[in-house]
């Protein structure tokens, strides 16, 4: 590869990042996750896959963050990304407990009831907290659903339409969106232990969790092309620094284009 282009590559990716108006901290960080990346290679026109692979196991040597790890191959797969078009620097590879879409299908295939259709699916494709979703009625099941998150901050989520298709015949009452055998709310912890029951008959050798769920969701939508302030906006975070672990730069900031560019329908 040659020299000449990857600089060009680093300087309308930081340009791209004060166009996007991030803070000055989260620019310094990404110039300098860059300069590491050249300074830990030699000569940058023998630049090649495998020369990227040996640098993302240098961090690992060095005991580093797994949140810097993660932040420094998104700005890599950025700079990198049209020079090595068949390469792909995946961040979700460094990410904790996100789910695969074929253990998505795997989990699907052993739901056994509508409470679990419900538990599962409404979590995962909306990046709702387990705290936001307990306290669901079935007369919040809306195409656009405004919530509550931390500090009483209202936001906007969007409910698929395939899923708001299953669950529009309940959103005429005024119920716990998921119940007891009794008909009370389920709480958190037996949320959490229903998911852990699915997880496991399916068979998933990882510890998934109603986060796991969120993370998936930031994750698919970021892969997929959704900008990262609509995101941050979606899960509710108060810094743009917390959503950033998901990093890639795009423009897509509509309604429409968060239902779309999740591409749900064929995992639920």
């Amino acid at each position: 590869m040659k020299k000449k282009e990857l600089i060009e590559n680093i300087e309308m990716f930081l340009i791209d990042l004060k166009l996007k108006n991030l803070s000055k901290n989260t620019i310094i960080n990404y110039k300098s996750d860059l300069n590491d990346f050249l300074m830990y290679v030699e000569n940058l026109d023998d630049i090649n896959e495998y020369t990227i692979k040996l640098y993302i196991g240098e961090l690992y040597k060095r005991n580093m963050a797994p949140r810097s790890i993660r932040r420094k191959c998104a700005c890599l797969r950025q700079v990198l990304k049209d020079i090595f078009p068949e390469f792909k620097i995946k961040v979700d590879k460094f990410l904790p407990e996100v789910l695969t879409d074929e253990e998505i299908i795997k989990i699907q295939s052993v739901i056994k009831d509508r409470r679990e259709w419900i538990i599962f699916n409404v979590l995962l494709t909306t990046g709702m907290r387990i705290s936001e979703f307990s306290e669901m009625n079935t007369n919040d099941i809306k195409p656009k659903i405004k919530i509550k998150g931390k500090g009483n901050k209202e936001r906007m989520i969007y409910l698929v339409e395939k899923l708001y298709t299953e669950l529009k015949d309940i959103s005429k009452d005024n119920n716990p969106l998921v119940q007891n055998i009794e008909g009370f709310r389920l709480s958190q912890v037996s949320i959490r232990k229903i998911l852990t029951d699915i997880v496991k008959r399916a068979g998933i050798d990882k510890k998934v969790t109603p986060h796991t769920l969120r993370r998936t969701f930031a994750t698919r939508m970021i892969q997929n092309g959704v900008d990262i302030k609509t995101v941050q906006n979606l899960l509710g975070h108060e810094s743009l620094e917390t959503t950033s672990l998901y990093l890639i730069l795009a423009d897509f900031r509509t309604e429409d284009e968060v239902r779309k560019k999740g591409k749900w329908e064929n995992l639920i």
